[in-house]
């Protein structure tokens, strides 16, 4: 298997020479696959040491922010890509965790110092990247990805999705997220065209370089489709789109249908694609062709990989439509999670990926979420731990316990339900509280505030066995689901 290695630049500079490979519109700048390794390897020049070194990129889509990353991975070193929101609070606390050797933001390398009774553990030599599991920066647990990671995902994207040297492609996605760089990655690799922008959906301008380059690629995530859906497929500049590609979430069947029923009218493909984190990127892709007849199906297995499903003793489920949680090996496993700088130390592949959703298999052998295992949702894309929520109710609240409040939800509804002891007071403060609180919440999680719901309850609905009723909660808050 020959990895595609879309760091290696003067490799590209070869194929595809004065190609276009990146414009920037904001600055002005179009620059070739020749003139991107130049850039490339004078940043290499900045990023020389003896050591291995952790390098903090704030994900700002431009230019200068791509060659400091090709650089650093050409250099060895490992990347963290942080939220271009992230406060210097945050910032200053995963310094002193993880021990950052340099900051960059934009064209600036700020280095670090720091006074240090202990030992520095070296960095493995195999990690890449360090990723986020959650949407928020403020989650000290990374995943770390290694270089063979980073290159066997990136080919087995290019094996199903028609990307060429001819495609072009818009940033709608951030680079801290996976699927964001994943996007970015596959790009690259096949010599395609890349314009950089804020990705602003909602703005006359992100639509008017849309049609200038001519776009034939466009990814996104749940939110961004309901949003396409909103402004009218027939109204946007979709004329020279390919293909369409969605991932971090579950849209509706009738959205599905809808955008694939589209896409089947105006000769375009229509890519359904699942993923996580721990696996670099995506996991499973639904064939275009399958996607109006299987609406909510995942598809199958991306090539190199195995997809599978256990039971809760951990046995193998071989009988179609039966339930058990999604398993998946292949070589763009994680190398195991990091929680500080000693555990970059050292790699740990898992013998395989449990994803913590629930799934089923029909007779052609495409799978199906049924359900989440484990506390966490989705929203717009980015991953929220329920459990991280709550210590920061705790916390924010000065609880000792949550026995007095819930944190639930579905895919792009975050739900927090307080019992009425919590907070007393006239009708009118109680409420500014609640909005507070929800604000508050949006701006620790990076998400906006339409996303939460924030609630106050006389009792906490309870099961028989004396657990929380997440079921009853939801269904109060939001309606039956």
């Amino acid at each position: 298997m020959n990895s595609i290695c879309f760091w290696h630049t003067d490799i590209l500079a070869e194929h595809y020479g004065s190609k276009t490979a990146i414009v920037e519109p904001k600055s002005n700048y179009t620059i070739s696959y020749q003139e991107l390794d130049d850039k490339v390897q004078q940043a290499k020049t900045l990023l020389t040491a003896k050591d291995k070194l952790l390098l903090v990129i704030v994900a700002e889509p431009n230019l200068s922010t791509l060659v400091f990353y090709l650089a650093a991975l050409q250099a060895r070193h490992t990347v963290w890509f942080v939220e271009r929101t992230i406060s210097d609070n945050e910032l200053n606390d995963m310094f002193e965790l993880y021990q950052v050797d340099a900051i960059i933001r934009d064209e600036q390398i700020d280095w670090c110092c720091f006074e240090s009774s202990n030992e520095i553990k070296q960095i493995h030599a195999d990690i890449a990247l360090l990723i986020s599991t959650s949407g928020s920066t403020a989650s000290q647990k990374l995943v770390k990805l290694s270089y063979d990671n980073l290159a066997v995902n990136c080919q087995s994207i290019c094996q199903f999705l028609p990307i060429t040297s001819a495609s072009t492609t818009m940033t709608t996605l951030p680079w801290h997220y996976s699927f964001g760089l994943s996007v970015l990655h596959s790009h690259l690799a096949q010599g395609a065209m890349l314009v950089l922008t804020d990705g602003n959906l909602m703005s006359r301008e992100f639509w008017q370089l849309f049609k200038e380059y001519q776009v034939r690629c466009f990814y996104g995530v749940p939110y961004h489709y309901q949003m396409l859906l909103k402004l009218g497929l027939k109204r946007l500049p979709f004329a020279d789109v390919d293909f369409f590609a969605v991932a971090g979430g579950k849209l509706t069947a009738e959205q599905v249908e809808q955008l694939a029923e589209w896409c089947q009218s105006h000769d375009k493909q229509f890519y359904l694609m699942y993923g996580q984190t721990e696996a670099t990127a995506r996991i499973s892709f639904l064939a275009p062709e399958l996607v109006i007849q299987k609406p909510t199906s995942i598809g199958q297995v991306i090539p190199y990989g195995k997809l599978w499903l256990i039971d809760e003793q951990g046995n193998k489920v071989n009988s179609q439509y039966t339930n058990g949680e999604l398993c998946y090996s292949g070589p763009n496993v994680m190398q195991g999670y990091a929680e500080s700088r000693d555990d970059l130390s050292f790699v740990q592949a898992p013998a395989f990926l449990a994803t913590g959703d629930l799934a089923y298999y029909d007779r052609e052998g495409d799978f199906y979420i049924a359900g989440r295992l484990k506390r966490f949702i989705k929203i717009q894309g980015h991953r929220i731990s329920l459990d991280e929520v709550e210590r920061f109710i705790c916390q924010l609240l000065k609880l000792d316990s949550n026995s007095d409040f819930v944190c639930t939800g579905v895919d792009d509804a975050l739900i927090v339900v307080l019992v009425n002891e919590i907070i007393r007071g006239e009708q009118g403060d109680v409420l500014q509280h609640i909005k507070q609180i929800k604000t508050q919440l949006s701006q620790y999680l990076s998400v906006h505030s339409q996303f939460i719901k924030v609630a106050q309850v006389n009792t906490i609905p309870r099961l028989s066995s004396g657990k929380v009723d997440y079921q009853s909660v939801i269904n109060s808050q939001l309606g039956d689901v």
